[in-house]
């Protein structure tokens, strides 16, 4: 072989060589931040499984059982109702996921228009107290707060985890 092909054939030799080696570096970063990922939102399922039972409770206890037992759904029922949210979020907001927050806000946001709209004392509007239940559990074929802590644990999709678009 003359000097010309050596010299040719060591060059392809080494820019395979360096292609083969940005190639695997690039596999190993990517398999190392998908791990870490995995990692995190495993951590992420696990706090949830801990803190959404708490605001499932809350939402169960003011909205179901207070129909249930017939409870008046006064100006006080949604300060409270409201307060038990506030606190709550103080713990759990953090690992909602975007839909969740956005229903909990809904949720917060029509318990203070009714107290707002309401004297101490009185009765919440029926028209009032509809809203707030569809903003806990759907209407109309849309997805309530209820849903979206159920899908964020898993129970309604097989993606355990919302990821937004970059």
């Amino acid at each position: 072989m003359n000097l010309t092909g050596a010299l040719t054939a060591a060059i392809v030799a080494g820019v395979v060589s360096l292609v083969g080696a940005v190639l695997s570096y690039r596999s190993s970063t990517s398999s190392a931040r998908q791990q870490v990922q995995q990692g995190q939102l495993n951590e992420i399922v696990l706090k949830r499984i801990k803190i959404y039972p708490k605001l499932w409770g809350i939402t169960i206890f003011y909205e179901t059982n207070w129909a249930f037992e017939e409870n008046a759904k006064t100006r006080e029922w949604a300060q409270e109702y409201a307060s038990k949210l506030n606190n709550f979020n103080v713990e759990g907001g953090l690992f909602f996921s975007q839909d969740l927050y956005s229903a909990f806000f809904a949720l917060r946001k029509e318990l203070y228009d009714a107290i707002r709209e309401t004297r101490p004392g009185e009765g919440i509007t029926e028209e009032r107290t509809k809203k707030i239940r569809a903003v806990v559990y759907g209407e109309h074929g849309q997805p309530g707060m209820s849903t979206y802590l159920k899908d964020d644990l898993g129970s309604y999709r097989a993606a355990v985890l919302q990821r937004r678009s970059a």
